[in-house]
Parts: structure tokens; sequence; C-alpha cells
């Protein structure tokens, strides 16, 4: 994470400054602060025109609303549309009403490559917010690529192929983060986001077994006839129906 307005989606994370003044997106609990993504809902604006946001203007004090064609906030009467701003209080929000696999699920291979995210309205991905998986001893969110994530009708199905190149070799705990706006509904309405503690699930060792040896050894000649052959692997092995 590149940005702090990205940052700023991401609950456990913060917007750091070092000692040499560069700044990144670490975990913690000072959040983004309003210098660095004055987009924040909570980055109240005084002047209309200083606001870079529609729900920064819908919030400001001084009497805004977002213009939907121009993309500015002015001066006025009028209202911001949800769709810009889904946050107000008359806005009526997609909704997640399932979750497939079910939360705290450990998650099974090659059964549950994907996990999949039902609204109450159909849905379709905006290309704006970000998706990514938080998971136990991991300080920095596993991002999902764009091409892992798509809707069809009321879903959103995700895909945990970045999990997968993780090299865990114990029982993880892993969270479905999903960035404010990640997807609408219909009418253009955002979804609000899904945070760290809302669904969860268990994902253990996801380094593939490897071919450590044979018996008789590969090239061994003289080998007895009908003698078996002995597979050796890198970890114990199970069969799967």
């Amino acid at each position: 994470v590149t940005r702090p307005c990205v940052c700023s989606g991401f609950p456990d994370c913060a917007w750091v400054t070092n000692s040499f003044g560069t700044a990144s997106c670490r975990q913690g609990t000072t959040g983004v602060p309003c210098s660095s993504c004055g987009q924040q809902d909570h980055c109240g604006v005084t002047q209309c025109g200083l606001a870079s946001s529609a729900c920064a203007c819908a919030s400001s004090p001084a009497g805004c609303h977002w213009s939907a064609p121009t993309r500015e906030c002015v001066e006025g009467a009028g209202v911001t549309p949800c769709s810009a701003c889904a946050t107000q209080s008359q806005c009526s929000t997609p909704v997640v009403v399932s979750v497939t696999p079910l939360a705290g699920t450990l998650l099974e291979m090659p059964r549950d490559m994907q996990i999949q995210v039902s609204f109450d309205r159909k849905v379709w991905l905006t290309g704006f917010g970000s998706t990514a998986f938080q998971c136990s001893e991991q300080a920095v969110p596993f991002s999902v690529p764009k091409e892992q994530a798509a809707t069809s009708g009321n879903m959103l199905v995700v895909g945990i192929n970045s999990l997968l190149q993780a090299s865990f070799t114990d029982v993880r705990t892993c969270y479905l983060v999903l960035g404010a706006g990640t997807v609408a509904d219909t009418d253009g309405v955002p979804f609000l986001g899904m945070k760290v503690g809302e669904y969860s699930f268990r994902l253990g060792d996801t380094i593939a077994p490897s071919i450590s040896g044979f018996k008789p050894v590969n090239g061994k000649t003289d080998v007895t006839f009908g003698q078996s052959l002995t597979v050796l692997f890198s970890e114990r092995l199970a069969f799967h129906d």
C-alpha cells in the first residue's frame, strides 16, 4: 500500500513518517492524518471549495452539497447523492447477507479456493476501493489482484490465490477486508466495506508437498522383478477421495 487514502481503508493500519521523512503504511492505531488524506469523512472543511470528496462536502458545517455532474463541492441548498457519499443517514447501502465458507472454517485445498460474499441486491465491481486478506502474525495485508475478484448478480467472488504464495506452515486466522466502494449497487450506491473482525476463516499449510526421493533410487539398475516403487515426499500425506 503506497497511497495514504488507500491506507486509511484498513482499520489496523497507520500512515507513519520515519526519521528520514519517508511516509508509509504500517500496522498501527493512529490512522491517517487529514493532512495526508483529506478525503476521509472525519476531515471536515469550513469552506465548500476546499472539500475534495463528496462526504467531506456533505458533512461540512458550511452548508455545502456535492455536484455530481461537475464533481465539486458547491455552496447553497442541495442534496449530495448517495452514489457520491453513502455514509449519509438517508442512504440505503448494500448489505452482506451471507459469506461462504462459513466464518471460522478451515479451508481445504483445492475445494475452497474462493470466498463468496452474497449481498441483499445486485452489485458490481467499481474498480475503486481495495480487497485484501489480513492474517494473524502478518503485519502487512495480502492484496488481492483485480483479476481474482468478480461479481455475478448479488455475489462477490474473491480468490485466495494470493494467500497460497504466503508459505504458511501452520494454521493462521485470516480476515477478508473490503474497502469502502469496492462494489456498488445498480444505482451506484457503494458498499461501506468489510473490516477486520467481521469475517474470518482459517488457512493451514500452504506449501505443496514435493518429491524428495525414490526407493529404489532414480537410475538404479538390477532392480528385483516385481519390487514395489516407493515415492518419498517432503511431508506427511493423506489420501483424499
